[in-house]
């Protein structure tokens, strides 16, 4: 054997090798790309930024798309599959299928472009033929996101099934911290002689850690053309006032996000705290009536003492329209490279609204972790179970200083009713009592923001546990609650 040959080997054993269908101009070309629709790729080479940009001017998401698996990119060993095929090794290797917005898109059950098609229509006959017969797994790879539901798994053994491949041959990583639960409750109604394997994989932690160590030391770490400001850990001011009792940042308004807001501005909270908002932002273009209907009909709540409340402030948040922290177009905005300092310092404690409330999966995006790397105290608008997870991993929470029990409660109604209690609780306290908490969840605090650090401080042990779960998962039986961290 050569030298280079043998280079190739070891290089592969330790790395994660991805097989690909097409090369393109400026590398890889995302596996299950939908080859009716190429004119923007076509357009700018296959440039994956610019043709992204250009798509969804016309489509309202691409369905696929590469993002190194939020993992260190020094790991990934990219080939093209006649070249795996003819060079084969009986190592690990992934075909990797990269999940972009809505999942649903990729399997077609998107309503502009990708209608009936899925990613695995997409696959070459080359590489259908490596997942049957050789040690090439399909990675569809959804760590990005978290919104899934039982309508996912059932298209995956679908398309599956129509084009011959063995379900124990494909790793369903995800973001949502119950991605098992949600399999698990269609294999009880659908049972399957082989099962798909399942992963979780938290990308956000990982990736808010990294801007976090880049900019504390001084790194360029841009964003859609934006840097994201932290403060030095000694620079942080715990022992004094501060202007305002909480930060609430939203962009999309979510239903979760409305009513909070509703109950919020019937208190009249929101004015004299750092809010944003904006009611052109609401999760679809014409969700201002829908959504009235949906909340008569009982969707949220059934208690006609609130749903009087949650119209009451909708009404006057329709009328105020908006409210801004730090940037005037709330839809410019995003969770890395526009952080504030200065938001953070000015206020006691974070709300923070993450993606899903209402829906099956319990996700964790990169806005949960925006106040460990700030050193500032949070109450999550969430599903149940975030907290507990977020603890599993190694960070702390408060419920030894206010009631978390919100994370236990599973009737979305009551939660969010507990969730909004505690927030005025909070936001009642005087600012001497502020001062005096503060004393003692300053350890929680550093401690939090040095917990993230790790997750960046340690990338080589981040990717070399990513790789050898991953192996560990394809070789193995399908397990529960597997995590890739």
């Amino acid at each position: 054997m050569s030298k280079h040959r043998t280079w190739k080997k070891e290089t592969q054993e330790k790395s994660l090798n991805r097989v690909f269908d097409y090369i393109g101009p400026y590398g890889i070309i995302p596996n299950g790309l939908n080859y009716n629709y190429l004119d923007s790729y076509l357009k700018y080479d296959f440039n994956q930024g610019y043709a992204i940009d250009d798509f969804c001017k016309k489509y309202e998401q691409v369905a696929t798309y590469d993002c190194h698996h939020n993992i260190p990119q020094h790991i990934c060993y990219d080939i093209g599959i006649k070249q795996w095929d003819n060079e084969y090794q009986p190592n690990f290797s992934i075909y990797p299928i990269t999940g972009y917005g809505s999942l649903l898109c990729g399997l077609g059950e998107d309503f502009t472009f990708h209608l009936n098609q899925s990613f695995f229509d997409f696959m070459s006959n080359m590489a259908k033929n490596a997942v049957r017969n050789k040690n090439l797994y399909i990675l569809l790879d959804y760590s990005s996101e978290g919104d899934i539901r039982e309508r996912v798994f059932e298209i995956i053994h679908q398309e599956l099934e129509k084009i011959n491949l063995p379900p124990s041959k494909l790793i369903f990583v995800c973001s949502a911290v119950n991605t098992d639960e949600i399999y698990e409750s269609w294999l009880k109604e659908n049972p399957q002689k082989e099962k798909i394997k399942t992963a979780v994989y938290p990308w956000a932690v990982y990736s808010k850690a990294r801007e976090l160590h880049d900019r504390l030391e001084g790194g360029q770490h841009y964003f859609k053309g934006r840097l994201s400001h932290y403060s030095p850990t000694e620079d942080i001011d715990f022992d004094s006032k501060r202007k305002h009792k909480f930060l609430y940042l939203n962009r999309r308004l979510k239903p979760h996000r409305v009513i909070l807001l509703s109950l919020l501005e019937k208190d009249g909270l929101l004015k004299d705290n750092l809010v944003s908002y904006d009611v052109k932002m609401l999760y679809t273009h014409d969700a201002g009536h829908p959504f009235q209907v949906d909340l008569q009909q009982q969707q949220y709540t059934s208690d006609k003492n609130e749903l009087k409340d949650i119209l009451k402030g909708y009404h006057s948040l329709k009328k105020r329209k908006k409210q801004t922290v730090d940037y005037d177009d709330v839809e410019s905005v995003w969770g890395f490279g526009h952080e504030s300092k200065d938001d953070y310092q000015n206020t006691y404690f974070s709300i923070v609204s993450e993606t899903l409330f209402y829906e099956w999966a319990t996700y964790i995006s990169e806005k949960t972790f925006k106040p460990f790397a700030h050193c500032h105290p949070f109450v999550m608008v969430c599903r149940p179970g975030t907290l507990k997870y977020l603890r599993d991993i190694g960070f702390k929470t408060f419920s030894d200083f206010w009631d978390e029990s919100y994370d236990e409660e599973k009737d979305d109604a009551k939660r969010m009713i507990k969730i909004y209690n505690l927030v005025k609780e909070l936001t009642n306290k005087s600012d001497d009592e502020w001062v005096e908490l503060y004393k003692k969840i300053k350890p929680i605090l550093l401690y939090n923001r040095e917990k993230l650090l790790e997750f960046a401080s340690n990338t080589d042990l981040l990717a070399d546990n990513y790789l050898k779960k991953l192996k560990e998962l394809a070789n193995g039986d399908y397990q529960k609650n597997y995590s890739l961290l």
